[in-house]
């Protein structure tokens, strides 16, 4: 018995499906021969079974296997079963598509007519499909089996993606092999076709398809943070991982060609990897010339990429740039603490100061450190002061001492010339402070040498600053130093003792015999900065109305580069770096002054016996040692108001109408003018921003303006209404 034929496309195959199914006892599928989940049918073997059944059989997959194999050999198999197949019982044999088949056999055999086939439509019959590797496992059907069967059952989604190895070059539908995570990516969003498959590892490009398929493109990157337009402004702000940051990379390299032609385009179009991408974004700026005219743009674009990048990642770009020689200071930047440094030991190799402008771009704070400061309250010395820290801030970053500079440092050394003789001690300066709410920031080793920096610094906080200069008492130690601290409020002082151990303690990192030059000043820098920050917030947190920032000595770098060691008869060692001694009779050197129980040098030596300095000294009597600053540090503020936070109250029948109020500062004198009477509020006993005021002469419901005054001073107005408590309402506002 020969097998019944029925050709028809996809849109009435599910119907003749049901149709024969129904009919039919014995059901055949092609896929059930398939012989392992992404395996080819044994088709021998299906042929055998299908040629053999005892029963109405109605065989499925035929023709969609049939056309993966491609034309030469669908119509080759077709006609074997048109000619030779012979069956035990009845065969119907469901086929979509090869009508045109069907027709050639039946013209080519008179034997083959419409008892032996049938063409349902001419419809269109399977969908496009995408086989991706079967590993992957992301596909709707996982390897040849499923999607056969899902073809036999009419199921099949289009486009179709098949979990799949298999190799279908011939088929008559058409099939994309993808043999990446990438091309994956690609078909689900085609902005990804701007990025090379190169760019990313397959993990990687796996991973985001993965991601894809729940939330799409644009999703992933929103939920990693690391779309186009914020990745531009911050190629580094991702959260860190290795998959996050290629995200970002990804991210850049899509939107390269929207990009300004500046220096995030240039790098992103000279790396091909996530990993390559820092490194790039850090050194590329290195390729570019001084004197090109992009070199501003890129270097300010730059900076501004690489703020927050450490001193790990920094640190080969530092290395590298040595080869720029006389120009390398404009290649750094002052994100970086190791740049910063990097900065100063150019300068001390240069042994020359770089323009105030180039300061001013590579590392302001340096600049302000260098260029500015005013010695106010120092009398007839302030012209001399000025001068002389010019010159020896200079001396301090070049890293030399200047023979007529140390000429100098002898004569204001000889008992008749000693200019800190005739300015206020800073015990002097303290007692005419106003100490009312005022705290107390003692910077140990803090001398005016940083007058300049510490002013600045100051503006830039938005902070008012109160200038003296005052001087130390001899020796130049904390334990003669420090009894301005030990008198003031506990509870409002506080010692910071990071710039000390910066200059001569191992605590700070630093050692002149192991680094001659004067890398610590950046350290020095940043501890001031921290200082003043830390005064802006207590001042702007009205935690206080003032903060005094002291010194108790300076110190000297200069003693350190003299490196001259001072011979004396006498049994005592050095203190300090030997820039003292405790006091005997007959000392012979001639620049020593005698205070306090210890001769004290005045000069750039060190006496015998004691230990070397770090990288600065202090004891001795050079005006970098004794000369130190008080600082007085206020708000810059505009007026400041009182607030109502009870803007409706009510009284008791017997109690009268009690409002709430708050000022930021504690404890203040506040008066309230209400319907022209005065009352005065009363600070609360746990909370002294909070303040009560009881307002026993309002004696109507109604709405009533308010003027507030503190300690004398007008500090706003406001609204407030009063609710009835029985008695009538009165409109008075």
């Amino acid at each position: 018995m020969k097998p019944f034929i029925i050709s028809m496309g996809g849109e009435t195959y599910r119907e003749v499906l049901r149709t024969e199914r129904d009919n039919a006892p014995n059901l055949l599928r092609i896929s059930d021969f398939c012989l392992g989940s992404d395996a080819i049918p044994d088709y021998d073997r299906f042929a055998e079974i299908v040629q053999s059944a005892e029963k109405k059989t109605c065989v499925l997959g035929l023709g969609e296997f049939l056309a993966l194999r491609g034309q030469t050999e669908a119509e080759a198999k077709l006609m074997e079963i048109i000619r030779n197949w012979s069956c035990e019982a009845e065969v119907r044999i469901l086929l979509r598509g090869f009508q045109d088949v069907l027709r050639r056999a039946a013209v080519a055999d008179i034997r083959f007519g419409s008892n032996r086939y049938r063409i349902e439509d001419e419809s269109g019959s399977l969908p496009d499909c995408a086989f991706v590797p079967f590993h992957m496992n992301i596909g709707q059907y996982h390897g040849l089996q499923a999607f056969l069967r899902a073809m036999e059952d009419g199921e099949l989604s289009n486009p179709a993606w098949v979990d799949s190895d298999l190799i279908f070059p011939d088929a008559l539908f058409y099939i994309k092999h993808i043999e990446s995570a990438y091309d994956i990516a690609c078909l689900r969003d085609e902005k990804l076709c701007a990025v090379a498959a190169s760019n990313g590892s397959e993990a990687f490009w796996q991973k985001l398809y993965d991601d894809m398929e729940s939330d799409g493109f644009s999703k992933v990157m929103e939920k990693h943070r690391a779309d186009g337009d914020a990745a531009a402004r911050s190629p580094l702000m991702a959260a860190g991982t290795a998959y996050t940051d290629w995200l970002l990379y990804i991210s850049l390299k899509i939107k390269t060609p929207a990009l300004p032609a500046g220096y995030l385009q240039y790098v992103l179009q000279s790396t091909q990897t996530h990993e390559a991408f820092l490194g790039k974004l850090i050194a590329a700026i290195l390729d570019i010339p001084f004197s090109d005219k992009r070199f501003p743009a890129f270097y300010e674009e730059r900076k501004r990429y690489l703020t927050g990048v450490s001193d790990a990642e920094i640190a080969g770009f530092i290395a590298l740039n040595r080869r720029n020689g006389a120009v390398a200071i404009h290649y750094l930047t002052d994100n970086t603490l190791a740049e910063r440094k990097a900065v100063i030991a150019f300068i001390a190799e240069q042994k020359e100061l770089p323009k105030s402008e180039v300061l001013q771009t590579v590392y302001p704070a340096l600049e302000m450190y260098i260029r500015h400061g005013a010695f106010y309250a120092a009398g007839a010395q302030e012209s001399l002061l000025s001068r002389y820290f010019a010159d020896y801030r200079r001396q301090k970053l070049i890293n030399q001492m200047e023979d007529a500079f140390y000429e100098q440092v002898l004569t204001l050394g000889a008992p008749s010339n000693r200019p800190y003789n005739s300015m206020m001690s800073r015990e002097e300066i303290l007692q005419h402070i106003p100490t009312d709410n005022a705290f107390l920031f003692w910077v140990d080793a803090l001398g005016i040498e940083y007058m300049g920096y510490l002013q600045g610094s100051c503006e830039k906080f938005g902070l008012q600053v109160e200038t003296h200069t005052a001087a130390a008492l001899l020796p130049t130690v904390t334990e003669i130093n420090k009894g301005f601290y030990e008198k003031w409020n506990p509870k409002q002082r506080r010692k910071f003792r990071e710039l000390d151990d910066t200059k001569h303690n191992d605590d700070g990192g630093y050692d002149y015999q192991s680094m001659k030059l004067p890398v610590y000043l950046a350290s020095e820098l940043d501890i001031l900065r921290t200082a003043i920050e830390n005064a802006a917030q207590l001042l702007k947190g009205y935690q206080a109305d003032s903060v005094l920032i002291v010194g108790d000595h300076g110190a000297s770098r200069l003693a350190v580069i003299k490196e001259e060691e001072v011979p004396f008869p006498s049994d005592e060692k050095g203190e300090h770096s030997g820039r003292c001694c405790k006091y005997y009779e007959g000392m012979t050197y001639a620049n020593a002054a005698e205070e306090n129980g210890y001769w004290v040098i005045t000069d750039y030596g060190r006496f015998k016996g004691s230990r070397a300095a770090n990288v600065e000294v202090h004891g001795g009597a050079s005006l970098e040692e004794v000369c130190v600053p008080v600082l007085v540090l206020r708000r810059k503020d505009s007026a400041v108001e009182v607030f109502i936070k009870t803007p409706s109250v009510k009284p008791g029948r017997r109690k009268p109408a009690k409002l709430e109020l708050f000022y930021p500062l504690a404890d203040r004198s506040i008066h309230v003018i209400v319907n022209g009477e005065t009352y005065t509020a009363l600070a609360d006993e746990t909370d002294k921003t909070r303040y009560f005021v009881t307002l026993d002469q309002v004696t109507a419901a109604g709405t009533y303006h308010a003027q507030f005054f503190v300690d004398g001073a007008p500090a706003g107005s406001g609204a407030f209404t009063v609710e009835a408590a029985g008695f009538t309402e009165n409109k008075l506002f």
